[in-house]
């Protein structure tokens, strides 16, 4: 997905676990955005990693993206704000469109 992003004139950071991700947030590298799946299996919980980004930088857009149900998703992220969902699998577009919203949404 990065590849694509970048593709497309984005500029991508991208971490394989949540202590990396971690290690991003904590650090000075400008995001504008975090794309997260909600399940990232052993790697830790894109909820978590989405609580402790905001901890650190307050206001950050967060875009989700995973495979459960909406419903499920919006009772997961509740307690979040500027939280969008893309429910997989999505189309280039759809991805390209909702980010768009995100980016549009940011403080």
């Amino acid at each position: 997905m990065a590849e694509l992003l970048s593709e497309a004139g984005y500029e991508t950071t991208t971490a394989s676990d949540a202590a990396t991700t971690a290690d991003l947030i904590a650090s000075d590298v400008a995001i504008d955005v975090l794309l997260c799946d909600i399940d990232l299996r052993s790697n830790g919980s894109g909820v978590a990693i989405a609580h402790d980004a905001r901890a650190a930088r307050p206001g950050l857009p967060v875009l989700f993206i995973s495979g459960h149900s909406t419903h499920l998703a919006t009772s997961i992220m509740a307690d979040l704000r500027n939280v969008f969902f893309l429910q997989k699998p999505f189309r280039w577009e759809q991805l390209s469109k909702t980010l768009q919203a995100v980016l549009a949404s940011a403080p």
